[in-house]
C-alpha cells in the first residue's frame, strides 16, 4: 500500500477493512493468533496511512477505530 502513487486502488483496499478486523479478533492466545493480530495491526496501520495520504476516509473506518480501542483495552 505504501507504494501507491494515486488513489486508484483505494476502493479495492477499502473492501478488506472488515475482513482484516474480523481476522484480528480471532479468539485464543496461540502463537498463530498473536501473529495474526500483529499482521492485522500492520495492515490497518497501512490503511490509515493510505486514508491520510489520499484524504479518503473508508466507509468502515469505525471498524478500524473499534479494533484499535479493543487492542488498547478501552473497549470490551
Amino acid at each position: 500500500m505504501n507504494v501507491q502513487v494515486d488513489s486508484t486502488y483505494t476502493h479495492n483496499i477499502e473492501k478488506l477493512v472488515r475482513k482484516v478486523c474480523m481476522l484480528s479478533q480471532e479468539p485464543g492466545e496461540t502463537h498463530e493468533n498473536g501473529c495474526l493480530r500483529a499482521s492485522s495491526l500492520q495492515c490497518l496501520s497501512a490503511m490509515v496511512w493510505l486514508m491520510t495520504e489520499f484524504s479518503h476516509i473508508f466507509a468502515d473506518f469505525d471498524e478500524v477505530s473499534y479494533f484499535l480501542f479493543f487492542l488498547a483495552g478501552l473497549v470490551h
